[in-house]
């Protein structure tokens, strides 16, 4: 019996032992399996950096061939002025000499007139090459000390300036319970109702990430066994893993904020997000196709007003395989909203499609385009028939526009010219006079727009329409030298004369084209902080975000708010349409009924 007993212990120890050998195991195994994960999640977190990394060394290997592009242009550049400036100083240098010998009085004019251009020609080559852009006030004349009102002293310093539009949060601190005790009497301390010690701090909310898991419930019927499922959220790209939230704020980084894709990879990376250049770009353009309808009736409201601003800059289109090439940004305004056209053109075709069949009034600049299409304006307007050199019968848009000048374009040349032709400053000052007025009706309307056209309208006719009279007497009795800076101040008003006067006759139309020259600026700085475009898809894509952002700006809205509402409305409903003037209506609407259901509410 004992040997029994002995035999069962055995058994049972040997048994105990192979259980804790195989849970040993198994617990190895488990370790073995949870290394190999860990190991495994390693390898796929390496190969997308891997894979980031080589198309991040792609495209800064892209942007290096590009900067030497520009470094060699400009170096080539600067090579040119310095030859040019070293042909000018010895040519000058002959002049004078001739000059110096010279006896007959004709050729002493002759003569010294031509040292004059030459020494303008060098003023403004070393201006390109060593200066600096310099605004173009003037100091006040003293006469005009009391004409209209003195501007408010503005507060200087440093101090703490009012933030209503930042959301509050009120904290209140007590004193640790060891400190409750009065360090003169030794009496226990009381909170004094309504009594603190208050003071203001700004802080930041970092910028976060996560990952929402959407479990869309099933349900079944138990008659027919039919299975329905929850809708989720709509998506940018269906099916996909971004929040509309998240692609708006992609797009107001890169196209109001100027933050190119592979530098908002790095700072979400930072934030913990592993994404790639492509994927924001994959969301950009399907954000695009939703959002196309909307730019077109943007393009459509623009042309239905009855003035608009337009002006062009360049851009960069940097082509796979075919360099880089340069393109244009077309942009046409109102005050309330932009639209920008990415043409490969500067010619009268992008012209057209950005004015199409516009019959109201543009405020330009002087170029040549905006010129020909007003020339070639019918009374009918629209989409006209015509037969090309080659026989091709094609449909182009005829705009029925009046063309308006810009006054800020016609001072320009004369400020340049002002050191060198001291009687630039007369004309100078006579164009100044024209703001003068224009300042003065604005402070007299107070803000009232109706008002200020019919003081525009008074003002112009008793004041502006005698100073460009005076101007006109002063362009036709100056005498100058031919491709002289003061001549071609004065050729740039002999040849937009009647377009810069018709502000005259319209209390509409503003003095200058400075509200296009400001919306310029955004893709002016886009370009200098991404280069431009990669491709014309990219292009077309930039054109869209810089409208809608710019438009946002215009009517004071938050561009990421707009954009992820519009967003989502336009993933559940393709091919609708949300304009800006529309979420600020709704944002409107919405304040009001605010206000007056606190009005309505009980007091107490």
């Amino acid at each position: 019996m004992e040997c029994m007993l002995k035999d069962l212990d055995i058994s049972v120890v040997d048994e105990d032992k192979h259980q804790a050998s195989r849970r040993l195991l198994e617990a190895e195994n488990r370790s073995l399996e949870e290394k190999l994960a860990r190991l495994e999640a390693e390898r796929v977190r390496l190969k997308a950096e891997r894979a980031h990394l080589e198309a991040e060394m792609h495209q800064l290997e892209a942007q290096n061939a590009d900067l030497e592009a520009r470094y060699r242009e400009a170096d080539l550049l600067k090579r040119t002025f310095e030859t040019e400036n070293q042909y000018l100083l010895r040519r000058i240098g002959e002049l004078v000499s001739q000059l110096a010998k010279a006896t007959q009085r004709e050729e002493q004019l002759s003569l010294a007139h031509e040292v004059r251009r030459l020494q303008e020609r060098l003023g403004d080559r070393n201006a390109e090459l060593f200066g600096s852009s310099r605004s173009e006030r003037r100091g006040s004349k003293s006469g005009d000390a009391n004409k209209g009102s003195k501007k408010k002293n503005k507060a200087r310093g440093h101090g703490p300036r009012p933030q209503p539009k930042l959301p509050t949060d009120e904290q209140i601190h007590l004193l640790d319970p060891a400190d409750e005790i009065c360090p003169k009497c030794g009496c226990g301390l009381h909170p004094w109702k309504h009594h603190f010690e208050e003071s203001e701090e700004v802080t930041t909310i970092v910028r976060t990430y996560k990952l929402v898991t959407h479990k869309r419930q099933k349900y079944h019927c138990g008659g027919c066994g039919h299975i329905d499922t929850a809708l989720g959220p709509p998506k940018v790209i269906p099916g996909g893993r971004y929040s509309a939230e998240f692609t708006a704020q992609v797009a107001v980084d890169k196209y109001s904020d100027h933050l190119p894709l592979n530098r908002q990879v790095e700072r979400m990376r930072r934030a913990g997000l592993t994404v790639t250049r492509s994927t924001l770009w994959d969301q950009l353009y399907a954000a695009f196709i939703l959002l196309l309808p909307t730019l077109a009736l943007l393009h459509k409201l623009i042309l239905s007003a009855e003035l608009v601003y337009a002006d062009e800059t360049s851009w960069r289109l940097m082509k796979k395989g075919q360099g880089s090439r340069k393109w244009w940004v077309w942009m046409v305004r109102t005050a309330t909203a932009v639209y920008y056209l990415i043409s490969p053109t500067r010619g009268m075709d992008a012209g057209r499609q950005l004015l199409q069949d516009y019959a109201g009034i543009v405020m330009a600049d002087g170029y040549q385009v905006y010129i020909s299409l007003e020339k070639e304006k019918t009374r009918k307007g629209g989409v006209q028939t015509v037969i090309t050199d080659k026989g091709e019968v094609i449909e182009v848009w005829t705009p029925d526009f009046t063309l308006a000048g810009c006054w800020s374009h016609a001072r320009r040349p004369f400020f340049k010219a002002r050191k060198n032709y001291p009687s630039a400053i007369e004309a100078l000052d006579l164009i100044d006079e024209l703001f003068s007025i224009e300042r003065q009706a604005a402070t007299e309307a107070n803000g009232d727009p109706v008002a200020l056209l019919a003081i525009r309208r008074r003002m112009r006719a008793a004041e502006s329409r005698e100073v460009t009279l005076r101007l006109d007497a002063w362009r036709r009795a100056e005498r100058v030298v031919p491709k002289t800076q003061l001549a071609d101040a004065i050729g740039y008003l002999n040849n937009r004369w009647a377009h810069l006067l018709r502000f005259l006759d319209d209390p509409r139309i503003p003095l200058t084209n400075n509200l296009a020259e400001q919306a310029e600026r955004n893709p002016v700085l886009g370009r200098k902080n991404h280069y431009g475009s990669r491709s014309e898809d990219g292009a077309s894509v930039a054109g869209l975000f810089y409208s809608l952002t710019a438009t946002c700006k215009a009517l004071g809205l938050n561009a990421e708010a707009y954009l992820s509402e519009a967003l989502r409305r336009t993933a559940q409903s393709p091919g609708a349409t949300f304009l800006p003037q529309e979420f600020a209506q709704e944002l409107e609407d919405a304040r009001k009924a605010h206000a007056a259901k606190d009005l309505l509410a009980p007091s107490g």
